[in-house]
């Protein structure tokens, strides 16, 4: 009869691709979860523009109703617009929008006689 040779090894090698497989499962949960934490924070960056955006679009077209026009600066929760209207008509505004940490510019133009925006680019 034989005698089945034990080969110390291989307790060592399973028990390191066990230890492997391990480690890339929780670095790969931990990358996903970075990235979903980075998203949300991008998500509510993007929807605290739009909502001040929106607050902006709403204080323009008010000052223009109460014919009030003046160059301003708004200050909102998460973020500032600072805008230049040109007083020919149509109404030319131009704003720089600083959100978090972030700016972008963006102009319009509005109709004073109806208050509709005609055009709009960032």
């Amino acid at each position: 009869m034989k005698a089945k040779k034990i080969q110390k090894g291989s307790v060592l090698q399973i028990v390191l691709v066990v230890f492997m497989i391990l480690h890339v499962a929780v670095l790969s949960v931990a990358k996903i979860a970075l990235e979903n934490v980075r998203a949300w924070d991008r998500m509510e960056q993007l929807n605290t523009a739009r909502i001040l955006e929106l607050e902006f679009i709403y204080h323009i077209k008010q000052m223009a109703k109460n014919e009030e026009l003046s160059n301003d600066t708004i200050h909102v929760e998460g973020g500032r617009v600072t805008y230049v209207i040109e007083k020919t008509e149509p109404f030319y505004i131009y704003t720089l929008i600083e959100v978090w940490e972030e700016s972008y510019s963006m102009s319009l133009v509005l109709c004073p006689t109806t208050l509709r925006i005609t055009e709009f680019s960032y």
